[in-house]
């Protein structure tokens, strides 16, 4: 299944817009590493999160669940946002575009 070309072009350009916001906001990287090997206690079968970001908590609509899009029961996608990014309103799209659902926050920048 493929979007009609109007559709596609519109996905495309906020793509495009998407990666120049990315960019543009000088992401750092602070860290980098397999969890097994950085987290102290870390197991192959420890389970790292098993709910949504406390973000959630304060700005969420819903439950935040995203997976399966058809019959969503579990949130297992998130947005991650660095210490001064306040979150004021985040829910989960309703889409069949995926096997999950995309996660939308708004938010304030510094």
């Amino acid at each position: 299944m493929s979007a009609a070309p109007a559709t596609a072009a519109r996905i495309e350009a906020a793509d495009v817009e998407a990666v120049e916001r990315i960019t543009g906001s000088r992401p750092m990287l602070v860290g980098f590493g397999r969890a097994l090997d950085v987290v102290p206690g870390m197991t192959p079968t420890t389970i790292l999160h098993a709910g949504p970001p406390i973000t959630w908590l304060a700005a969420g609509e819903g439950a935040g669940h995203t997976y399966d899009a058809l019959d969503p029961q579990v949130g297992i996608d998130y947005v991650l946002a660095s210490p001064g990014i306040d979150a004021h309103r985040a829910r989960v799209l309703s889409t069949r575009a995926s096997d999950h659902l995309p996660v939308s926050v708004d938010s304030t920048l510094p």
